[in-house]
């Protein structure tokens, strides 16, 4: 007599005909997680092509898997920048890049593009200077800035001082690499938020530089296949002019909405747009970052198809916690509802390998999309919760991963997010930085290491535009773009 073994009508098998019947069941069930479902339908011309690109998808996920194998090594099992270079030459990769991602859902603006076109294309002119004496209390030695005149000095032409040695420098100082992955969270941490500090918000929060920074950054996703992006900034006091005046917040709205303009007109047939999801650090008081969530609170209000939500961003294990700031960001939410207005919240959280109650918070605080949530898999309750509200985790491996979080993504807990069904959708953090540039690296390498399939990608796109903070004809919209591009896609791929 054979005995149940759990409530899948699994049973425990007496004889080896039994055995592999049971197991060809239990198989199937384990790997049910490998075929999602979809709310967009995709046209029945397509669903053939899309047949036979899965299977050649396959074939080559696995030839590239055996060929790591075979040498010993497997890229995404290591440190980052090891074996970086080693990505760019697989086929794989190359044909990621080319797969259309739908929405960027989590990027720090500043953070984006490419540190060599920064170097090369925004840093340098009439009113560049570069900061050649000692460390002190206001500015560090190396400091890039723009003025009409130099304060004193200590400030130099950037352009009559610029060599190759000084752009590599630069170069190595805003851009991690294989040196990082060896030292502490804590310092990596340290050095991450350096880098903002000196060089990204000296340089391009300028005016004339912001606008072609944008531009940058649109033109990097256009080349990578993502068609929307939803990216953190600061708005307000940050960009400034030469004379050193600053914008206001309606000031800096006008800059971005003229910029994103520019982009469409640029890429007519490639980007959707994107939206601003306004920022501030986690490490201020309360008072403070009340003054912030007062200033979302109005740009959701005045822009609410360029603003679309606040954010607390920074180094968990060293900010304030969620909680802290937890009563005014309940009040203003508990205010919108009241008065039949705009304010939603997208935190981070999770983004630590320590026990942390931040996530308990971000899921009272009803925040749809939470930054990371790395450490959910600590919390089998919460996971429940969020899967069962529909909640959504922008998940950054690379940034994960070179922070410090886990060194093999093989163990990175998106597996297990997969598996339990937990709406995911794949982000690339801080690309300039790592030096990842779009987001294909992120996308290639959780293909690899959770061994996902053609239909899986397509579910992370799919997820994009389903949480993206858009009306619903505007994802519509979206999604139709996406699918000419997954058409062509197809299509080159399957005759290729």
């Amino acid at each position: 007599m054979t005995q149940v073994t759990n409530e899948l009508n699994i049973v425990r098998p007496r004889d080896w005909n039994s055995y592999e019947e049971e197991r060809e069941k239990l198989t199937k069930l384990v790997n049910n997680f490998r075929t999602p479902t979809f709310e967009y339908a995709i046209p029945e011309n397509l669903k053939n092509l899309e047949s036979k690109a899965y299977e050649k998808f396959e074939k080559m996920r696995e030839e590239e898997k055996k060929r790591f194998v075979s040498k010993g090594f497997f890229p995404p099992g290591e440190g980052f920048y090891k074996y970086k270079d080693q990505y760019e030459n697989e086929a794989l990769f190359k044909l990621i890049k080319k797969f259309p991602k739908g929405a960027l859902l989590h990027c720090h603006w500043l953070a984006c593009g490419d540190n060599n076109v920064m170097i090369k294309d925004l840093i340098g002119g009439e009113n560049c200077y570069i900061f050649e004496g000692e460390d002190n209390k206001e500015v560090r030695h190396g400091t890039i800035r723009f003025f009409e005149n130099a304060p004193n000095d200590d400030w130099k032409k950037f352009d009559d001082v610029r060599t190759k040695e000084l752009e590599e420098k630069i170069f190595n100082a805003c851009t991690f690499n294989e040196a990082d992955e060896t030292g502490t969270s804590e310092n990596r941490w340290k050095r991450f938020q350096a880098i903002f500090d000196k060089y990204y918000m000296k340089i391009k929060f300028h005016e004339p530089i912001f606008k072609k920074q944008f531009q940058h950054v649109v033109d990097i996703n256009v080349e990578d296949n993502i068609q929307y992006m939803e990216y953190n900034m600061h708005v307000g006091d940050q960009i400034y002019r030469k004379d050193q005046s600053k914008l206001d917040v309606d000031e800096h709205m006008a800059v971005l909405l003229a910029c994103e303009k520019e982009a469409k007109e640029k890429h007519p047939d490639s980007w959707f747009g994107s939206r601003l999801i306004h920022e501030h650090l986690r490490f201020f008081d309360q008072a403070f970052i009340r003054k912030h969530i007062e200033i979302s609170y109005y740009l959701q209000n005045k822009y609410p198809e360029h603003c679309v939500a606040f954010d607390l961003v920074g180094e968990e294990d060293t900010g304030k916690s969620a909680l802290y700031y937890a009563k005014d960001m309940l009040e203003f939410s508990s205010k919108a509802r009241s008065e039949n207005k705009n304010f939603k919240l997208r935190l981070h959280g999770g983004e630590t390998d320590w026990q942390t109650e931040n996530l308990t918070d971000l899921v009272l605080l009803d925040s749809p999309r939470i930054g990371h949530g790395y450490s959910l898999f600590r919390f089998p309750v919460l996971m429940d919760i969020i899967k069962s509200k529909n909640t959504c985790l922008e998940i950054s491996p690379i940034s994960n991963q070179v922070l410090g979080l886990v060194r093999d993504l093989r163990n990175h807990p998106v597996a297990e997010y997969l598996c339990r069904g937990v709406p995911l959708v794949l982000s690339n953090d801080d690309p300039a930085i790592f030096g990842t540039g779009g987001a294909s690296y992120d996308w290639y390498s959780v293909t690899m290491a959770c061994e996902l399939n053609l239909l899986q990608l397509r579910k992370f796109a799919e997820n994009s535009i389903r949480h993206a903070f858009l009306s619903s004809s505007e994802r519509d919209a979206l999604f139709a773009l996406w699918l000419k591009k997954y058409e062509i896609f197809l299509r080159n791929f399957v005759n290729e």
